[in-house]
Formats: C-alpha cells, sequence, structure tokens
C-alpha cells in the first residue's frame, strides 16, 4: 500500500519489497526498500485495513470492509484479501542517486536504520520520528546515507483559525558512495552482503584526552572476490545536547552522523558470503556498554561464512 493509495482511487500497481527494517526509535516504524525505486516509512500503530490484491495490483475496499473476492470460484490464484498497515511517507530513491550517477537500475536492495546516531532533519525541519539510515542500490553497489523521517507542520495548513495539521518531512541526502561495477545494471550474482559493524576502539592515552566519538563501519562484502569494503560513518558529538552534559560534567552520548569520510578495502582468502557481528564478552560491573567508560582497547570480531570455510575475522 503506498503513499496516497485512499479509498476510492481504482488499482494500484505491486512493487516488489527487497528489504525490511524496523526503527528502534519508535517500534511502530518499519522502513521497507522496493523495486520500483522507492523505500516507503509503516506505522504498524495505525489502524488495520483489508486490500485485495488482483493480477500483481492492489485494489482497496471501498467501505474498509473486507472486499468480496472477484469473479468467484473463477477468480486467478493469485488473488487474495490480505491485511494492511498504512504507509504515512515514502521516498523516490532511485531518482536521487540515478541522476547522480547516470544508471537506470531502479531497484532498492538494502535499508538500515543506523539506531545509534541522530542526523539534522530535512530542509522541511521538524522533530525526527526515526533514526538516520542507509540505502542499497545496484545491487548494494551504490551506497546512500540520509537523514531521518521528521514531523511537523504541514506546509498545505493554511487556515490560522484551527490548529495546523502535521506531515511527515522526507529526509534529505547526506552522502553517496558507490563501487565501479563492470556490468550495467550489476546482475543478481554480484550482490554484496552490507552490514553494520562498530569501529575498533582505541582509549585516550591520558585522562586529559577528548573523549573519541563512537563510530561505525559499513561492510561491503564481494562474493565474488575475496574483498571486503570497510566505509566508515564521519560522525561527531552533538554540540546542543552534550554541551548541557559537560556543564554537569557527564559523559557526551548524543552523536550525529554527517556522511562518510573514507574506505578501507580489506582482502581476505576466501570470499565473504555472509556474516554478522560477534557478540561482545561479558563486560565487568563497573563498566557500561558505551565506549565513554571503557579503558581497555576493543577489537570487533566477525563471524563469517565464506565459500571455502566458516571461521572469525578480526577488525582491529
Amino acid at each position: 500500500q503506498g503513499q496516497g493509495q485512499g479509498q476510492g482511487q481504482g488499482d494500484q500497481p505491486l512493487a516488489g519489497a527487497n528489504d525490511v527494517a524496523w526503527s528502534r526509535k519508535d517500534a511502530k516504524h518499519v522502513l521497507t526498500a522496493h523495486d520500483d525505486g522507492k523505500v516507503r516509512l509503516w506505522d504498524a500503530s495505525l489502524p488495520v485495513s483489508m486490500v485485495r490484491t488482483e493480477a500483481g495490483h492492489l485494489v482497496r475496499s471501498s467501505t474498509g470492509a473486507t472486499p468480496h473476492s472477484v469473479g468467484g470460484s473463477n477468480h486467478h490464484a493469485d488473488n487474495s484479501i490480505v491485511s494492511s498497515i498504512p504507509c504515512v511517507a515514502e521516498l523516490d530513491v532511485a531518482s536521487a542517486i540515478c541522476d547522480l550517477n547516470g544508471h537506470s537500475d531502479r531497484r532498492i536492495t538494502r535499508v538500515m536504520f543506523l539506531p545509534r546516531y541522530e542526523s539534522e532533519v530535512g530542509q522541511h525541519g521538524g522533530v525526527a520520528i526515526t533514526p538516520p539510515f542507509v540505502t542499497g542500490a545496484e545491487m548494494n553497489h551504490t551506497i546512500t546515507l540520509w537523514s531521518s523521517f521528521a514531523s511537523g507542520p504541514s506546509s498545505t495548513s493554511t487556515n490560522a483559525t484551527t490548529a495546523p495539521s502535521t506531515a511527515i518531512h522526507p529526509p534529505r541526502r547526506l552522502c553517496t558512495f558507490r563501487l565501479h561495477s563492470d556490468a550495467t545494471p550489476p546482475p543478481l550474482s554480484s550482490l554484496l552482503s552490507v552490514e553494520l559493524c562498530p569501529a575498533p576502539y582505541l582509549p585516550p592515552v591520558s585522562t586529559s584526552d577528548e573523549i573519541a566519538v563512537p563510530s561505525s563501519f559499513l561492510l561491503l562484502a564481494e562474493r565474488n572476490a575475496g574483498s571486503m569494503h570497510a566505509l566508515h560513518f564521519h560522525t561527531e558529538w552533538k554540540a546542543d545536547e552534550n554541551a548541557g552534559a559537560a556543564r554537569t560534567g557527564a559523559a557526551p552520548t548524543a552523536v550525529t552522523v554527517r556522511g562518510f569520510d573514507y574506505v578501507a578495502t580489506l582482502n581476505v582468502v576466501h570470499p565473504v558470503f555472509s556474516y554478522c557481528v560477534a557478540p561482545a564478552a561479558a563486560r565487568d560491573a563497573t563498566t557500561t556498554s558505551s565506549p565513554t567508560s571503557l579503558a581497555e582497547e576493543i577489537d570487533v570480531e566477525l563471524c563469517c561464512v565464506q565459500n571455502k570455510a566458516v571461521q572469525m575475522l578480526t577488525l582491529s
């Protein structure tokens, strides 16, 4: 159910979904990536409606009630009645990135929230309702960082005698990174595995040194070659919130993501098909999971499934 697919607007074409991400900022928000080049934000707390799919199209009931099946006993096998939650916003990712690099493949193949970070909201302002997020296109060879979706006054509210209505404002593109591909569009066999992992932590040399800003890598693993690309996020302490913490002697906590600042290529013996960050060892009760309170150096271990091995790799 795409944005604007209200009652009485007729049939709507379906766009296949390739990935989904749940927001840790507010679990009611779900973000999906689609073949039509868009990502869609859904609100799982809103009332569920009943819709009918008919030959690859979405047909909404005019009353909101469960619609009757089409054609009696002769309806097609791909006709079904399903429940649907409302799509509250959509973003045309492909138009933004395809205009940049000139390629026509509109499929969005990866979407991922960045729960540890905040960002500046888009040009319309408002209050962030999701974390910033990244999208993958062209079989994840093109990675784009976006600011948060935000909620604020609607630009169409013109009646001064009533309270302004609210709307969800689209995010702003912060940065785009692209890996070269010999084929255009890249084939499915060249799909890159993309996962988020924390950057290895190196504690301050002395207590007078500035506390390092927490950061992360976006790891892109090539399935046809022994290469992994570690794309590093440019992060900063959030000035307005952390200024208050500094006055009270508390450690800063809010971190803003600005973009990408460098990429490092890691060579491995066997191509990596999939991987995940290994769970950290249990820490002493006097410490927390925040790098601001840790005195030891921390490496990052990856559990990797490769074409000829299953093993642990360490980022240090």
